[in-house]
């Protein structure tokens, strides 16, 4: 099973090829409409599933009840318009989004986390040595120039622990707490990249500022400087 939530409209996907015998897909995430997703399901050989939605019998047994044709209609046309220019626009968001990171890597004690080539092109996920995780998530998400972030993927936005994923990758806990994952989109523009890249700045030198621990932070020498 592939979750390819993230991955569709954005990256070339072909079952075969990848072996995939279970691929789940997200219209949201490509700016089709909220609540509907679909589910490849190989036939050869055949991946034997149960149904969750008991009813009626529609989907082959698979998902009783009636569909909505609007959301269908909705994640169709979604699809087709990323496949129409995908390679264009995700460029387009590769740019922005090292445009991004260009910006905030000149700041001293600042990590990407993740591979800065194999990657979708639209998430950038960094953390912030000095600054505490919630104060720094509370700052940028507030005031002028308010940004949409987030400390870790949506499914994980409602527990406060810090990501294991970027614990795994071997952040230590106060560090993986202090990290922003950044998303860039269709309708994201050159201007939203600069006032970004403003916002996170001031407000990490600002909190820096105020912390106990950035002087013995920024006199280590394991502090990540810039390049």
């Amino acid at each position: 099973h592939v979750d390819a939530a993230q991955s569709l409209g954005k990256l070339a996907i072909n079952v075969d090829d990848l072996g995939v015998d279970l691929l789940s897909m997200s219209a949201h995430k490509l700016h089709g409409p909220k609540g509907i997703g679909g589910l490849y399901v190989r036939q050869r050989p055949k991946a034997r599933l149960l149904a969750q939605i008991h009813g009626g019998g529609h989907e082959l047994g698979l998902r009783s009840g009636t569909l909505a044709p609007h959301q269908v209609a909705g994640f169709a046309a979604a699809c087709e318009l990323a496949a129409n220019d995908m390679l264009a626009e995700q460029a387009r968001v590769a740019h922005l989004r090292d445009r991004l990171w260009d910006a905030i890597a000149t700041l001293r004690g600042v990590i990407r986390n993740g591979d800065p080539k194999n990657t979708v092109a639209g998430i950038l996920n960094i953390s912030i040595e000095g600054v505490h995780g919630e104060a720094l998530l509370a700052a940028v998400s507030g005031g002028k120039h308010a940004l949409a972030v987030s400390s870790g993927s949506a499914c994980s936005a409602a527990r406060a622990e810090s990501s294991y994923v970027l614990r795994a990758l071997g952040r230590e806990s106060e560090l993986a707490a202090a990290s922003l994952r950044l998303s860039l989109g269709r309708f994201t523009s050159e201007q939203h990249i600069d006032d970004a890249a403003q916002k996170i700045r001031h407000e990490v030198e600002r909190l820096r500022v105020l912390s106990p621990l950035w002087p013995l932070w920024s006199h280590s020498p394991d502090v990540a400087t810039p390049a």
